[in-house]
């Protein structure tokens, strides 16, 4: 792989920084399922049953824990206003902001329902903070290391899912109220900590081109390339932005005209993002992360809640080969093999789950080998692989509010899944209790994952944002990885005979590779 860029270093720390939000949205979706079965917790909000002991109501519970889904829908759809209001940088500052609100309000909540509106703010700021996270992303990272640093937000997903588990195990031996408002006060630490950073971060260059200053795009190259303005490297770059830019209307950016087709097949390219970021959730990765632990309780096996800890740690192993194998194996072949696999374990789970006894220990084990296959086949695959994609599908006049459209959609469809879950594995007179079979249901929509992957996913391995807008306008998904392979070698190419810009090869005019004159003309 060669030597390491010492200045695409520069760029990782830049850019890597952002993925604390996706720290933030692991430990804050994780923690309250350890908050609220505190005795502390259940006291303050709950009521005294007929055993004497303080519980939750079933409606209350249910309040508490779906409240943060339904703010998550309504900030990620409005995160593009965010985004393009206020810029990518100030955005994620303010909806950080926002964020610490939420939970300031639950940690001083004298009642259920003032918790409840702590929870809905926070999941408000939540869900546009990490809609804007791959925004800022994508705009500013090298095309080189794009996916391992957009991806990098995942990891730090299933980072902060693990911590939120070892905290909820070290509160439950605290006593009183601290039990359960450290682990929810600790998240306005790091909030506080995304937020002052990124005033100290370079706004997305891609954004300045977007508003129509170009001088500071340039500079904001500089800094997160670590090179001088006149920099060859810094002046090829901005100018196949400047040219990309000039060949869209980005004056037109309402969500309205997400769905016009126009010149950059933006239509095509919103409705399958849509598809893609809700299929991803058909995965049944959440059961896992929601209810695995009542799983395992209900299958007969012993220390459930360690075996839940043990996950979270698979989660995080499996997900660190994904930043070799995105840019190896391509995003489009691990869709569809992960995709593969993901079914294959889920129905071996499936046929486990209904054909092992409870005293038989070694069925139990081979079942939970094959949980943590899934896990890993999750981990490596569509966990990751569908941020970065996400975050590389759109054109820059529409990316902020398609990415906002997408992050709602994959929160509507995980809303809808964790809510109908009880109703699929539950046994009771409104309930279909499926139990184990859930994993039938799991396996054949995994199938339908990679089916989608196959026929609508296109590899984008390597390319620039601009060249995959050159790969949406002249190839389709299952011819993708050709073209691609075209325009590396154009890029290669022209670099060598005549220093143009290959990603668009096909445009009409070429732009001056003097930074002055570049400047004079915007």
């Amino acid at each position: 792989m060669g030597s390491i860029d010492k200045r695409n270093v520069i760029s990782a720390v830049f850019v890597g920084f952002a993925s604390l939000g996706g720290f933030i949205m692991g430990f804050d979706t994780s923690v309250i399922s350890g908050v609220k079965e505190l005795p502390a917790w259940k006291q303050r909000f709950g009521y005294l049953d007929e055993t004497g002991t303080y519980a939750i109501t079933t409606s209350n519970e249910s309040l508490v824990v779906s409240i943060l889904s339904a703010g998550t829908f309504f900030g990620a759809l409005s995160s593009g206003l965010f985004a393009d209001g206020l810029g990518r940088r100030l955005a994620l500052m303010v909806t950080s902001i926002l964020f610490m609100a939420g939970v300031a309000i639950q940690v001083a909540a004298p009642s259920i329902a003032a918790f409840a509106v702590g929870r809905a703010v926070t999941g408000y700021g939540l869900g546009a903070m990490v809609a804007c996270i791959p925004t800022y992303q994508s705009e500013c990272a090298p095309k080189s290391i794009r996916g391992a640093l957009v991806m990098g937000s995942q990891l730090a997903t299933t980072i902060g899912l693990l911590l939120a588990a070892v905290v909820n195990q070290a509160a439950s031996k605290l006593s009183g109220e601290k039990s359960w408002r450290i682990p929810i006060a600790v998240q306005i630490a790091f909030a506080g900590v995304l937020c002052l950073g990124m005033a100290f971060l370079p706004e997305s260059p891609r954004y300045y081109i977007k508003k129509g200053r170009n001088q500071d795009a340039l500079r904001s190259i500089s800094r997160l390339r670590a090179r001088s303005e006149t920099d060859p490297a810094v002046v090829e770059e901005y100018e196949e932005m400047v040219k990309s830019s000039a060949a869209s209307d980005l004056n037109k950016s309402s969500y309205l005209d997400c769905f016009r087709q126009g010149t950059n097949k933006t239509r095509t390219r919103i409705l399958t993002g849509l598809g893609f970021l809700g299929v991803q959730q058909l995965t049944g990765i959440n059961f896992i992360f929601y209810y695995g632990t009542t799983f395992f309780v209900n299958s007969g096996i012993s220390n459930a809640y360690l075996i839940g800890v043990l996950i979270n740690v698979v989660n995080v192993v499996a997900t660190l080969p994904a930043f070799i194998l995105i840019d190896r194996m391509g995003r489009r072949s691990l869709l569809i093999w992960g995709a593969f696999f993901l079914c294959i374990f889920q129905l071996i789970i499936g046929i486990a789950g209904v054909t092992i006894s409870v005293e038989n220990a070694a069925g139990q084990r081979m079942l939970v080998a094959f949980v943590f296959l899934y896990v890993s086949a999750f981990a490596v695959s569509w966990g990751p692989v569908a941020w970065v994609l996400n975050a590389e599908m759109f054109p820059l006049a529409v990316r902020a509010k398609g990415l906002a459209m997408t992050n709602a959609t994959n929160w509507a469809v995980n809303f809808g899944i964790s809510y109908s879950v009880p109703y699929l594995v539950n046994k009771g007179p409104q309930s279909l209790g499926l139990g184990a079979r859930v994993y039938f249901l799991w396996g054949s929509l995994s199938m339908l994952c990679c089916v989608y992957a196959y026929f609508f996913i296109p590899e984008t391995k390597g390319l620039t944002l601009e060249q995959v807008d050159m790969l949406f306008l002249h190839s389709s998904p299952r011819k993708s990885a050709a073209y691609r392979e075209q325009l590396l070698q154009d890029t290669s190419a022209s670099s060598i005979e005549n220093g143009s810009i290959p990603s668009l090869r096909h445009a009409d005019s070429q732009t001056s590779s003097d930074p002055e004159k570049i400047l004079e003309k915007s």
